[in-house]
């Protein structure tokens, strides 16, 4: 038998309360009988509720967690609250059509593997040290991490990916390759429609031009792909959407919009299961 460490942990301390040995295994016993109900519990309020399971399948196949399942469900109906554990449960027991929805380890896009070698300088840059204070905490929206997604080999398009950090709103676009000057350009653009405060990117030589965006940029450090990964993240979210082994030239702009509008309209823990639109456009509003 397996025990993890807070079953090691009750152990010690019913052990040091001079607690005996049949004690001990009687607490146990209700604590699994306990853990066992709360379970059947939980699944058989899914089992009920043709509404709740509609809903999970809908969501499933619109790619998100069962735990933003459960988060966004939980928020929206406080009075049918269900733990995303059981969710994997139910659909193994009761729907095993639906597992493949589930992501597992295999799915989660690895990161890029940085090739060392000479990189063309960027110019004046100025370090991710020197970011102001209300970027790094994530106080407002407006400051935003930039990075682009590139395509298969032998096809030079690029999709040019900004995330606000404070909300994770996600703003993608499409270009036919890395040049520098439609690189700024386009950033140049959607900072102005945005209202953009600051932008965090990298080192890639497609950012050369920054100094013509208009908007106050820092760069990360050499092979420190920590320091932007918001938008690291994110554009792990649009690969499995976008595969590495795909050519971007043959993604349609509808079919991005589509994607950029399914991750954008996600919850997401980090914002308490509500979506980075909803985040997004409320606190665009209080500072209008």
């Amino acid at each position: 038998m397996h025990l993890s460490r807070t079953d090691r942990q009750d152990i010690a301390y019913h052990l040091k309360n001079g607690c005996s040995h049949r004690v001990i295994a009687e607490k146990a016993h209700h604590k699994s009988y306990a853990t066992r109900k709360y379970s059947y519990i939980q699944i058989k309020k899914i089992a009920l509720n043709m509404r709740l399971q509609n809903y999970i399948e809908e969501k499933l196949k619109l790619g998100w967690s069962p735990e933003k399942i459960a988060g966004r469900w939980n928020l929206d109906n406080p009075k049918e609250q269900f733990h995303f554990q059981r969710l994997y449960e139910w659909t193994q027991n009761n729907r095993p059509s639906l597992a493949r929805y589930l992501l597992r380890a295999s799915d989660v896009p690895r990161r890029r593997k940085t090739v060392a070698g000479k990189k063309q300088l960027i110019p004046n840059r100025i370090w991710i040290d020197e970011r102001p204070v209300e970027a790094n905490l994530r106080m407002k929206i407006g400051h935003v991490e930039g990075d682009t997604i590139v395509s298969h080999k032998g096809d030079k398009s690029v999709i040019l990916t900004l995330v606000d950090r404070r909300s994770r709103y996600l703003i993608a676009e499409k270009l036919p390759n890395k040049k520098a000057q439609p690189m700024a350009d386009l950033m140049k653009t959607i900072v102005n429609n945005f209202n953009i405060k600051t932008l965090t990117l990298d080192n890639g030589i497609e950012f050369q031009q920054y100094e013509r965006i208009g908007c106050d940029t820092y760069f990360c450090h050499a092979y420190a792909s920590w320091e932007k990964g918001t938008v690291e993240n994110t554009n792990g979210l649009i690969r499995r959407y976008v595969p590495k082994k795909s050519r971007i030239k043959d993604l349609s702009h509808k079919r991005l919009r589509e994607i950029v509008w399914g991750l954008n309209n996600t919850p997401r823990k980090c914002l308490g299961f509500l979506t980075p639109k909803e985040v997004h456009f409320a606190l665009w509003n209080q500072s209008t």
